[in-house]
């Protein structure tokens, strides 16, 4: 089981698109990350995770948001598809382990993204659930652990799955 959490609050200073109106607003941000791995089978391993992120200040802009979609949160979307203040997502897999950093997977990935409608920066309120879905390998490499995915996402047809590639290096 792994666990993470973090608060962090800070005051942010902004001019008022069209005015010369300076602002002063207190904002937090909220973490929190839950894995849970368990062995199935002598090489197969089952990873769950649910990690959530909340924003909250009155004069918030695109650089504050939390971004979900891509190969680290919701795969079968395109890297940080989706932008808001509050978001959420959950990843199960199901490893094969063949050494002991490398695997191939099989994985199911859920998302939601929530954010505000502002009528002042005439934006409409947003929320959404996707869905992501596909198969992966992970590899271990002398420059870190190499993975790559394929993924659909919602209304997907096969061939127009998403292709996420990254890298992990630990100390």
């Amino acid at each position: 089981i792994w666990v993470r959490n973090a608060y962090s609050g800070g005051f942010k200073s902004v001019v008022r698109p069209g005015t010369d109106e300076h602002a002063k607003d207190f904002i937090q941000r909220i973490e929190a990350d839950i894995a849970w791995y368990r062995r199935l089978f002598r090489s197969t391993v089952l990873a769950v995770s649910v990690h959530g992120r909340e924003l909250r200040g009155s004069e918030l802009d695109v650089s504050d948001y939390y971004f979900l979609g891509g190969a680290n949160t919701l795969r079968g979307y395109r890297e940080e598809q989706f932008a808001g203040s509050r978001t959420a997502w959950a990843n199960l897999e199901c490893r094969y382990l063949f050494a002991s950093r490398s695997n191939v997977y099989a994985f199911f990935d859920f998302g939601y993204v929530f954010l505000a409608g502002d009528s002042g920066k005439q934006r409409e309120e947003f929320r959404i659930l996707r869905d992501g879905y596909g198969i992966g390998v992970r590899l271990e490499t002398v420059v870190g652990i190499f993975s790559v995915s394929y993924a659909l996402g919602k209304g997907d047809a096969v061939s127009n799955g998403k292709i996420h590639f990254g890298i992990e290096n630990t100390f």
